[in-house]
């Protein structure tokens, strides 16, 4: 037995929802390993369940329940053993446990007065992609400069065409990274300038955000280089870097939008609700794209809309993120997704702005369709 230990702990727990697979045994047992592995990774027989640590820090099994052939086991585990962390948070809710094949996670009550990752004096969240466009009310509208493989000058000249057509925000496509056709620090400072240039002659508001697709460990430059040559956001991909990405393109003080390339698998096991909502939220994205049914990826419409209220309900002191629908959106579906998600809600259209060659005309035509 593990020698006597004394721990300091409020009492204040947050709990994580899971459904497991009856093909892995009593469930009973299943749960006790599970909330082992969530936290002390230690033989539970070696540890007196009345000593501070089997009393404050082993995760406790809440409940267990029948949940349609499976078993939804409910599991608390004190705030301090994350301690404010996102990579903590993640290691304990699917660490070790996403080992347990036949065990998904469904839902997560973070806990109470989670704290911004990287504190910032600006707008966050929906707020902050709202006040930049000064649009308190309608859709918001994005689109990238893409393909993959042209040079800067290209690029900017196509941003300037969307951003003069009325978008909101011009991003750049998750794929350009540091290639040598259009180099991360020789491009955004063109791309900025065109975007100023187009707001400018046109009374457009357009927010440059650029794709911070590279080394983490060099995220925090990028960011910086961004903001300096004149973005207003960036974007990262979670499902490649890591959720702490987020985190990492924040310290800039720019609003951050996560991209979910990458995210396929682990959406297979953890809901995506919170694979596209909750998470990204608790890192401290402010906006975060997710795909809606009837475009080019298979999605259920009940995960959709599960996504966008993960993204806008009230959830303690975390500010609602924008949620950004994309995946083969089109101008002429915008009545149909307003009225499947509401208005605070932002359309992400790629390639449908070039079908005719005209992606300025195209994107006043989606900006007037958001008015509507």
């Amino acid at each position: 037995m593990l020698a006597h230990t004394d721990v300091a702990a409020s009492g204040d727990r947050f709990t994580a929802t899971y459904l497991v697979d009856p093909a892995l045994g009593d469930v009973a047992d299943v749960a006790r390993w599970m909330a082992g592995e969530m936290t002390v990774e230690f033989p539970l027989d070696l540890i007196d369940p009345d000593d501070g640590i089997g009393t404050h820090v082993v995760g406790r099994v809440e409940s267990v329940e029948p949940d349609g052939g499976r078993h939804r086991v409910v599991v608390s585990v004190a705030d301090e053993v994350v301690a404010g962390s996102m990579t903590q948070l993640l290691s304990v809710v699917w660490g070790n446990v996403s080992l347990g094949r036949g065990v998904d996670l469904v839902a997560l009550d973070p806990p109470a007065g989670w704290p911004p990752p990287v504190p910032i004096d600006r707008p966050a969240g929906l707020a902050a992609f709202r006040a930049l466009a000064d649009a308190p009310t309608r859709p918001l509208l994005m689109s990238a400069v893409k393909p993959l493989g042209l040079p800067a000058d290209r690029l900017a000249a196509m941003a300037h065409e969307l951003a003069a057509g009325g978008l909101d925000v011009v991003k750049e496509d998750q794929s350009l990274a540091d290639q040598p056709w259009a180099p991360f620090d020789d491009r955004i400072g063109p791309i900025a300038q065109a975007i100023h240039d187009a707001n400018d002659r046109h009374g457009t508001r357009a927010v440059y955000a650029p794709s911070l697709n590279g080394p983490v460990m060099d995220l925090p430059r990028r960011a910086a280089a961004a903001r300096d040559a004149g973005a207003g956001a960036v974007m990262v991909q979670p499902g490649i870097s890591g959720y702490p990405a987020i985190e990492a393109a924040a310290t800039a003080g720019l609003p951050v939008i996560a991209h979910p390339g990458g995210f396929g698998g682990l959406s297979d096991r953890v809901a995506p609700a919170l694979v596209h909502g909750l998470l990204p939220r608790l890192a401290g994205a402010d906006c975060s794209v997710f795909i809606v049914p009837g475009g080019r990826f298979p999605i259920d419409e009940a995960d959709a809309r599960a996504t966008v209220e993960a993204c806008l309900r009230p959830s303690g002191a975390l500010p609602p993120i924008l949620p950004a629908a994309g995946g083969g959106v089109s101008v002429e579906r915008v009545p149909q997704l307003r009225e499947a998600y509401g208005d605070d809600l932002c359309l992400l259209i790629g390639g449908d702005l070039h079908r005719d060659g005209d992606p300025r005309r195209r994107a006043a035509l989606l900006r007037e369709a958001a008015e509507r």
